[in-house]
């Protein structure tokens, strides 16, 4: 509508016809909008302002002003039936509640079931130096009782002064809500606080006024972040309990569905069988091995393991000698779809035993390391169309199956006396060709065969059936007084004769009975009195610790062996010797123990060749710094680089440390910590020595476990203990080692 002109004078002429355009314009319309008109010029802006109160329309069932009562409950700040502010009376959303719940059915019920009582901040602790401490203010959130549905109280902690700790052990000091008035605890039991109304703050080891803290506050505070950077750093992917079962159909892989935890989210992954047609990505796997400078080369759409192969890292898969075992590993890159990928194995293994505790590669696809998981791996013998073994990464103990190949077997030949033999092709010919041989004839002058009665005199027998009328038979008389005598010819029965009677020494005079005097040992007596002083002096011995043993003429005299050597017989079986036990023969060899007291190593040097397992232990070990303690081998001088070891602390949580220098047997140190344990140093083969430790840290609720793996150029002849700064000197303790 065209808005209406504002009115012309009332004595111009068109006045008339402007109030007729008006008139006809509120006819036409029932009114003009305020907004059309065009108030330029008139008073109508100038209108006298109203109260509110004397609007029309107000209060509306579409419309309502609050009352004075009604802005006061909402904004003073205060709970009222129009709103609260107290999560006690804050209901949980209707729509998202099922049936009519009492419990949890508030803000408060959800706070005091998702969140955890602990120090929220401040409470410092201060070391008063006297074995006590204090803490400052600070804020915590406490149940009031040992009960985990009960709230969750928001405190103001008050500073409080010297809480004393109890000297020589560790103390637990935890904020308990001591019915509404909070207070620091210290107890040197670890089940005194439950992290409910006693909530842990500090752990503190008390020696004289010397105190060691660790501080365990804000473990409440933001919790699942926390939790989360654990499971990041105690392990990438963790494999879940079922599920991700490695088995083969031929030389086809096959893997059940399972899932492993990437921090706090699941990633499942698909079953896979490679036998199936297709190259669909279930139905196929990705082959890896090293390309010869230093990376990889991959191969896509595999279905089947080649067991003629093994990786020698020349960027060519090389061939596998006769009889030997192969490997390769499998891993679940957690992708999304998940895929299948293998590692070629990198030698070639002498047994099916030497195969079976292979260590996967260390260095692999970036992809594998960076987003899979190794599930386990297959063994086979060389040009083999099924494997021998396929192991999982998740048993605890590994099933096999048989050896496919009787060679595969180790010690099928033994080398001592006692030992077993298996025969030879020839040796086998001989016993089953039905033919005489060295081994055993079949002809009848040989053997007897199956004779049956009495065999006759003329028939090679006695024709007697006991020993004793056997032996009368023979003889060809029984007669008293006589023996038997040779002839010349013959032996027969006869009596004494007087050249039978030997001729008595001259210097022997009357008979044995009146032999006066000591007969000496030319006259064919002993020189002695007694039967040990006789023996004596026909013995060849001469030194205490020789002993006697036949050399086929005569008893001779073996001269005592040196210290920690064994009898065994020589070369040729035909007499005993004493000989150095070789390392590796089963025996254990003791070393001399080593005070740990000054100085910043320990050697054990001159060890023999041969070692395959030494054992090192560490008692009430110290230093006078901080440093960590390391173990490191050598080869004609000590290697201090090339490790891979991992030490870990386990106390309230994890912590681990890496080591590159040395293996790790502590993870954190202090120059009052005294560490007690030992080491395992195992030679696998090829001079690859792997290790496994455990021990504790004196004094503290604190165990340390490590592992790791190092590989030596030449043999191991020698072990160091050590630090990893090198410069700490050890003040108390005592090392040793054994090895066999």
């Amino acid at each position: 509508m065209i808005p209406l002109a504002q009115p012309p004078r009332k004595d111009d002429r068109s006045f008339d016809d402007w109030m007729h355009r008006m008139w006809k314009r509120i006819s036409d319309t029932a009114g003009i909008a305020w907004s059309l008109i065009d108030k330029t010029g008139s008073n109508l802006t100038d209108l006298t302002t109203r109260n509110h109160a004397d609007l029309q329309n107000i209060n509306t069932a579409t419309y309502t002003h609050l009352s004075a009562t009604n802005h006061t409950d909402l904004t003073d700040g205060g709970t009222t039936t129009l709103h609260q502010h107290d999560f006690n009376y804050v209901p949980y959303p209707t729509s998202l509640q099922i049936g009519a719940p009492t419990h949890i059915d508030t803000l408060q019920e959800i706070h005091n079931h998702s969140f955890s009582a602990g120090v929220m901040d401040g409470c410092d602790i201060t070391d008063n130096g006297n074995g006590t401490v204090s803490f400052a203010s600070g804020h915590a959130m406490l149940r009031p009782s040992a009960d985990s549905h009960t709230s969750l109280y928001a405190i103001a902690v008050s500073a409080q002064t010297n809480l004393a700790l109890t000297d020589d052990a560790t103390n637990y000091v935890y904020l308990d809500y001591n019915a509404g008035s909070p207070q620091f605890v210290a107890s040197t039991s670890i089940t005194s606080f439950n992290c409910m109304d006693k909530c842990i703050a500090y752990m503190v080891h008390r020696n004289g006024n010397t105190l060691h803290t660790i501080d365990a506050r804000e473990q409440n505070v933001d919790s699942n972040r926390k939790s989360r950077q654990l499971y990041l750093k105690f392990s990438r992917f963790i494999h879940s309990e079922n599920g991700t079962v490695i088995g083969s159909s031929g030389l086809a892989i096959t893997v059940t569905a399972g899932s492993f935890w990437f921090m706090m989210q699941e990633q499942a992954h698909d079953a896979f069988d490679t036998s199936v047609a297709g190259t669909a990505n279930v139905n196929v796997f990705k082959l890896w091995y090293r390309d010869g400078v230093g990376g990889y080369t991959g191969t896509a759409s595999q279905k089947t393991i080649t067991t003629t192969t093994y990786d020698s890292g020349t960027g060519t898969p090389a061939t596998l000698s006769n009889n030997k075992f192969g490997v390769t590993w499998f891993y679940i890159v957690n992708d999304s779809p998940s895929e299948l990928h293998a590692v070629m194995g990198q030698a070639e293994y002498a047994s099916f035993a030497d195969a079976r505790v292979a260590s996967p590669p260390t260095a692999i696809p970036s992809i594998i390391s960076g987003i899979g998981s190794l599930i386990g791996f297959v063994i086979y013998e060389k040009s083999n169309t099924v494997f021998d073994s396929v192991e999982s990464a998740f048993n605890v103990v590994f099933s096999h199956s048989a050896p496919t190949n009787h060679e595969g077997l180790s010690g099928l030949l033994g080398g001592a006396a006692s030992d077993h033999y298996h025969l030879t092709g020839t040796q086998a010919t001989d016993l089953t060709d039905a033919g005489d041989s060295t081994l055993h004839y079949h002809a009848t002058d040989r053997a007897l065969g199956n004779a049956t009665g009495t065999l006759a005199l003329g028939n090679g027998g006695t024709g007697q059936t006991t020993a004793q009328l056997a032996m009368n038979a023979l003889a060809g008389a029984v007669t008293s007084g006589s023996y038997l005598r040779g002839n010349g010819t013959n032996v027969v029965m006869a009596t004494i004769q007087a050249a039978d009677v030997p001729t008595l020494n001259q210097n022997t005079t009357g008979t044995a009975s009146n032999v006066t005097g000591t007969v000496a040992i030319a006259n064919g007596g002993t020189g002695q009195t007694t039967a040990t002083a006789a023996f004596d002096a026909l013995a060849p011995t001469t030194t205490q610790g020789d002993i006697i043993y036949h050399n086929g003429t005569d008893n001779v005299r073996l001269a005592k062996g040196t210290a920690s050597q064994v009898l065994t017989m020589n070369a040729g079986a035909t007499a005993p010797e004493w000989a150095t036990p070789s390392a590796g023969s089963g025996s254990i060899t003791l070393g001399t123990p080593v005070n740990t007291t000054s100085g910043t190593s320990i050697d054990f040097t001159g060890l023999p060749s041969g070692i395959q397992r030494i054992t090192i232990f560490f008692d009430a070990i110290s230093t006078n710094g901080s440093s960590n303690l390391i173990i490191q081998i050598g080869d004609g001088s000590v290697n201090t680089t090339g490790y891979n070891s991992v030490a870990t602390t386990l106390s309230s949580a994890a912590s681990s440390t890496a080591f590159t220098t040395g293996f790790g047997i502590t993870q954190s140190n202090g120059s009052t910590n005294t560490q007690d344990g030992f080491m395992i140093l195992a030679n696998m083969g090829s001079n690859k020595w792997k290790m496994i430790a455990g021990g504790e840290v004196s004094g503290y609720a604190q165990q340390t476990f490590s592992s790791g793996m190092k590989t030596l150029t030449g043999t191991l002849d020698r072990v160091r203990l050590t630090t990893v700064n090198g410069t700490d000197s050890f003040d108390a303790g005592v090392v040793n080692i054994a090895y066999e």
